[in-house]
């Protein structure tokens, strides 16, 4: 049964005689379960997390919708003990698992242990321990993930990757495969040997017994700070036997990357952009193909933005001198049927500014202090579609300017969904107490419309992007908040 509720202060314009909006039942709001996260899905429901903190580490509520999008169960997990942290939840076939990390300072030593949670709700008394590793792991000295956790596609096994480094700097990637019910199934790493700094996994691919991870690094003595360096490494786990093939070609300086698993032409894809001066700034399409059977021979192109787009973005004056755009990062890609790529990116950069402080409220009342926020920033989206010989066969850029601070950026960026030859962007745009809800579509040619989907009127409503999800082919879930109250919306097309 579909619930469709359309309350006197929101209207909905345009709507496509097509497109079905699905409501569940709205949820009080408090300060315990004001963030959410998307888990997934299944055939039996939907599966989110509800924080009163933006980094879900601690004090998390797991909560399961079903197919109708109303609440059918709840159960909080974890506390406010800061050596016992929460690290991820991941869906698998036959249940939920609850990540955590207990600290034992005496020992130096910090273990990995899981909870599982039915699909009804019932909850594991006791925690598993799956392996131990030194204190340093899991963090960088900022706050940053230096881990991350993935399953197969089938969700029948998952893996835990995270980096370990010497007070040398020299850093090794290690790894902890297991089946669903815990048990061991393999382990190992990879050591660099050489002094790297900002050492981060990218991404990883978890297909069989192999593992494919995208590395990113700084050498600080051979180059400037915004400067980094792309490795793939293909580990297979039966036999730690692992390839590590260096991303680089021609003296370019590779920007950012995403990758994925080309299971029909049996191929690792990395899509992204390159540049000409450092990583934070990109001068066009870098298009990699690594064939699984030996990754070593793999084969690259670069195709540079045209004209057009940088002075779209950038300003035609200001195009002509740098000729490279800043700080745009990949979304999602999408393959199309011809063997072609649809790129979607967003520009994105976090600022620290400081500012003054007075315990009083009033200047020269009370001594200050100075105070590092961080604002966070989401522009222009750009959309290029990439044809099969890594040519940009059209573009489109959205432009949009959103910013927020101390937050991570919860309700910014986008959220996307693609049906057939459409693709579909979505995001909030914000004017003073109210917000509109926008919708682009692309068409595989190119030709881009946009309107407003929602518009608040005399409350406010606004949906978090990075928390939606594609659930089915022209189909996007999007969590969202209505009248002061935590809803779940399904959009078909």
């Amino acid at each position: 049964m579909r619930y469709l509720f359309f309350s006197i202060f929101l209207l909905v314009t345009c709507l496509a005689p097509a497109q079905i909006l699905d409501w569940g039942n709205a949820q009080k709001i408090g300060s315990r379960n004001y963030f959410c996260k998307y888990i997934g899905y299944n055939n039996y429901g939907y599966y989110y997390l509800r924080s009163k903190r933006p980094d879900f580490k601690s004090d998390i509520t797991i909560e399961k919708y079903g197919l109708n999008l109303n609440l059918l169960w709840s159960k909080n997990i974890g506390n406010d003990r800061s050596e016992r942290a929460i690290l991820e939840v991941v869906l698998l076939q036959n249940k939920l698992l609850v990540f955590l990390k207990e600290d034992d300072y005496a020992s130096g030593f910090t273990d990995v242990k899981s909870i599982s949670v039915s699909f009804d709700g019932a909850v594991e008394l006791a925690a598993t321990t799956l392996f131990q590793t030194k204190l340093s792991a899991f963090f960088n000295e900022d706050g940053s993930d230096r881990y991350t956790i993935k399953t197969n596609e089938e969700k029948s096994e998952f893996m835990f990757g995270y980096v370990l480094q010497s007070e040398k700097s020299i850093p090794t990637l290690n790894y902890n495969v297991f089946a669903e019910n815990g048990s061991y199934k393999a382990s190992g790493g990879y050591a660099y040997t050489i002094k790297v700094d900002q050492f981060y996994i990218n991404d990883l691919v978890l297909n069989n017994n192999f593992i494919y991870v995208l590395i990113s690094y700084n050498e600080p003595k051979k180059t400037d700070i915004n400067t980094y360096y792309h490795d793939v490494l293909s580990i297979n786990s039966s036999t730690q036997a692992t390839v590590k093939t260096p991303v680089v070609l021609e003296g370019k300086i590779q920007s950012d990357l995403g990758i994925y698993l080309d299971t029909a032409n049996q191929s690792l894809q990395l899509t992204g952009f390159y540049s000409e001066k450092k990583s934070t700034s990109a001068a066009g399409i870098a298009v990699y193909t690594l064939p699984l059977s030996d990754p070593s021979k793999y084969n690259v192109a670069f195709t540079a933005f045209p004209k057009a787009l940088l002075a779209k973005i950038i300003g035609e004056r200001a195009s002509e001198r740098t000729k490279e755009v800043e700080d745009f990062v990949v979304n999602r890609i999408v393959p199309r049927s011809d063997g072609g790529i649809l790129l979607i990116a967003e520009c994105f950069y976090i600022e620290k500014q400081p500012y003054n402080n007075y315990t009083s409220g009033i200047q020269g009342a009370a001594p200050q202090s100075t105070i590092i926020r961080s604002v966070y920033n989401y522009d222009e989206v750009l959309v290029i579609s990439i044809e099969p010989d890594s040519k940009i066969d059209w573009w489109q850029v959205i432009t949009k300017n959103q910013n927020s601070v101390n937050d991570e950026g919860y309700n910014l960026s986008i959220a996307t969904m693609v049906k057939k030859e459409i693709i579909y962007v979505f995001f909030n745009v914000g004017y003073r107490n109210n917000n509109d809800i926008m919708e682009y579509s692309i068409s595989s040619n190119g030709k881009m419309k946009n309107r407003v989907l929602f518009k608040s009127t005399s409350y406010y409503i606004d949906f978090t992007p990075r928390q939606s999800a594609q659930i089915a082919s022209g189909s996007v879930l999007m969590p969202l908040v209505k009248d002061r109250k935590f809803n779940l919306l399904k959009i078909t097309y």
